[in-house]
């Protein structure tokens, strides 16, 4: 019997930085003879890899370059709307106005591929919201990305929610504990945000999350690729939504693609 292939893509948090994995993810589609959406896709997010997963996990109806085009498009949307008529930067403004527009009326309990991670407010733990722990779209998204002191906390099921970021900013090892119940030939694709020039405890997380994940790739107990480029020339902050760092975000997402083209394609052969 021939175990049926799945493919888990997780996306990192790290607010507009988020522009890095979908650049990731066009050019892997360009070089794939297929549409991206015919896989058996397990959708994994963090934060502003919750909005990108969420976002794609909706759009399964077009054609997978289509749908990150779109997503691109709301995070040049969350640039533009971030500043306020009379020229004040206001990130929750736009990032409100982005939730509320693309995901109210929707629930989890209809996307059965669509995990969205967030963490408990009082203690920091990671929670995940899917179709087995259902609640509206919006407000998982919202919870994944409340940063305290930036976005207020989110009130689902009568608990508060924060943002994903603390204990599972990269939230491939969720998936691979949650996986463990499946009977599937499994392909991790980690996507992270960019690698900063600061490091800090979550970073520090963020890396034994990768090694745990590269040490069951070295054992053969599964397929694992990671793709992460350092921040050369767009800056380490996650609400910087200028137009100048979107550009440089761009830039060393597609300037890091061509130094990867091999593990790119090894990357393809693997789920082809």
């Amino acid at each position: 019997m021939t175990m049926r292939k799945r493919l888990v893509i997780s996306i990192d948090g790290g607010g507009i930085r988020g522009v890095i994995p979908l650049i990731i993810l066009k050019q892997i589609q360009r070089r794939f003879s297929q549409d991206l959406f015919l896989q058996d896709i397990s959708w994994w997010g963090t934060s502003t890899g919750a909005l990108i997963s969420g976002a794609l996990g909706i759009q399964s109806h077009v054609k997978f370059e289509e749908a990150i085009q779109n997503v691109l498009d709301l995070y040049e949307f969350r640039s533009a709307a971030a500043v306020h008529p009379h020229g004040v930067s206001i990130p929750t403004r736009a990032l409100n106005q982005l939730i509320q527009a693309n995901f109210s009326n929707l629930h989890l309990d209809q996307f059965p591929n669509l995990n969205i991670v967030v963490s408990n407010a009082v203690d920091l733990s990671p929670v995940v919201f899917n179709a087995e722990n259902s609640c509206p779209l919006d407000e998982a998204i919202a919870a994944s990305c409340a940063f305290p002191g930036v976005f207020p906390a989110v009130k689902i099921n009568d608990a508060l929610y924060v943002d994903g970021f603390f204990n599972a900013k990269n939230p491939t090892r969720l998936a691979q504990q949650y996986d463990l119940q499946f009977s599937s030939e499994i392909t991790y694709l980690s996507l992270g945000t960019g690698i900063m020039r600061t490091k800090d405890a979550i970073e520090e997380e963020v890396a034994a999350v990768h090694e745990h994940m590269s040490d069951l790739h070295m054992d053969g107990k599964l397929n694992y690729f990671r793709f992460n480029p350092q921040l050369i020339n767009a800056v380490d902050s996650m609400q910087n939504t200028s137009a100048k760092n979107i550009l440089a975000l761009r830039k060393d997402a597609l300037a890091y693609i061509a130094e990867s083209e091999n593990e790119i394609q090894r990357f393809i052969k693997a789920i082809s």
